[in-house]
């Protein structure tokens, strides 16, 4: 395993390398790693356009709000343009997914916090489309150029159907009675996954809510064979194998009404009564791969986890593998890229952590690093490409990826300086894992 911290030196943003007993590491001027953003900023998601250009979403916040903030770069990581988006004065305004859709168009979709006149949290999703220039396309309900809101919901992906005519399908989940519909027993207060299927023109098609005993948090839907759908969320429920938080696969026809009851799993190999937890999903050679992290209740131990469902939202059979480095250090799975030989370059965070420096050596305690490591979906950890990027001062995440025609992949990260400024970060890796020039 390779370490790598990226330090503030007299106002140069410098790259350095370590390893246990491996000081040599790539120079400042050797790597690909590039910052964005003032204030406070979280990385999200990335996309690329047909002209090599990259958009990477973020959520920026400047005062005591936060606004949904896009950057677009060229194929270097220069900055081109930038965007931000204020959906509605006093609401932190929280982006989830960002989704390309043909002809150099995008999904994006997220949601707005704020506080009712009693204090109590409320939540409105919004969906909208954008081009790359990163201008709004979409039109909101008065017909300009806006985004679609959704009253009481958290609001977390979207896709576009298959339709002649362009239809969308909203995730999210929402805890309120007017978001229970027909068939609907939980209880209002815990959160439900909402579906529902809109267009552009303020037309609701179908609305659906599915759930087990409540508190369920929908993640990410796909469009499967035939216009079903397939939706990877996680719930409370128990099953009489594992109890904790567990992932929570739907499958469903192209009205949003399932066949049959959702699956409710925990992470085969990890602790029975472990909470886990999923954060990214995506089309893999096994069907649709999913990462996340698993956290034993008992011990705390924290790992990060793959397993794959097939079309049917059902597991795929030798798919589930948890997921430790090649140290043994607690990680959590956030993100990954499929490489050009179908593995999967899995990325996400080490939390804080000792290092030693060697026989006799003094050790050193880290904080949250970037975690890289490649995986076969299949088999699991591949040991010996294992790498960790970080500040010496903050803590750092690695949240969203893209695989680049030449094998590289696009690393969109949330860079911590300290003293309250963190900074959109994108690192470009070989198929190693390894920081390129």
């Amino acid at each position: 395993m390779r370490s790598n911290y990226i330090i503030i030196c007299t106002l140069a943003v410098m790259l350095i390398g370590c390893a246990p007993s491996d000081l040599d590491g790539p120079n400042p001027g050797d790597v690909f790693v590039k910052y964005y953003g003032q204030g406070a900023n979280e990385a999200i998601d990335i996309v690329r356009t047909s002209t090599n250009e990259t958009i990477i979403l973020a959520q920026n916040t400047l005062s005591d709000n936060s606004n949904f903030y896009l950057i677009k770069t060229d194929d270097n990581g220069n900055e081109i343009d930038s965007r931000l988006i204020d959906l509605n004065d006093g609401s932190n305004d929280i982006p989830r997914r960002l989704k390309p859709v043909g002809n150099d168009e995008f999904l994006i979709v997220g949601y707005m916090q704020f506080e009712d006149e009693f204090g109590v949290d409320q939540f409105t999703g919004v969906w909208g489309r954008i081009n790359s220039d990163l201008e709004t396309i979409s039109t909101d309900s008065t017909g300009a150029a806006g985004f679609n809101y959704l009253d009481s919901m958290i609001a977390v992906d979207i896709i576009q159907t298959s339709d002649s005519n362009p239809t969308y399908i909203v995730l999210g989940h929402s805890s309120v009675e007017s978001r229970r519909y027909a068939g609907d027993v939980t209880p209002v207060g815990d959160f439900q996954i909402y579906m529902g299927k809109h267009d552009d023109n303020d037309s609701v098609y179908w609305e659906k809510s599915h759930g087990f005993s409540g508190n369920e948090e929908a993640l990410s839907i796909f469009e499967v064979t035939g216009g079903d759908l397939l939706v990877v969320g996680m719930t409370k429920a128990v099953t009489s194998a594992y109890s904790g938080d567990n992932l929570y696969i739907l499958q469903t026809n192209e009205f949003g009404t399932p066949d049959g009851g959702g699956l409710v799993t925990g992470i085969p190999g990890a602790a029975d009564d472990a909470d886990d937890r999923p954060y990214a999903v995506k089309k893999s050679s096994l069907g649709y791969s999913i990462v996340g992290a698993t956290e034993a209740t008992e011990n705390g131990g924290l790992r990060g986890f793959h397993i794959a469902v097939s079309n049917e939202g059902q597991l795929v059979t030798n798919s589930s593998n948890v997921l430790s480095n090649d140290y043994n250090l607690n990680c959590r799975a956030l993100t990954f890229s499929r490489t050009l030989n179908n593995e999967l370059m899995v990325l996400g965070s080490i939390p804080n952590f000792t290092l030693s420096s060697g026989d006799g050596g003094s050790a050193t305690t880290k904080l949250e690093e970037i975690l890289v490591m490649k995986v076969s979906p299949i088999s699991g950890h591949i040991e010996g490409f294992d790498q960790n990027y970080g500040t010496t001062v903050g803590n750092d995440r690695a949240k969203a990826a893209v695989t680049l025609p030449d094998g590289d992949v696009l690393v969109a990260a949330t860079i911590d300086f300290g003293s309250g400024t963190t900074m959109v970060g994108l690192l470009r890796l070989n198929d190693n894992g390894e920081l390129k020039d």
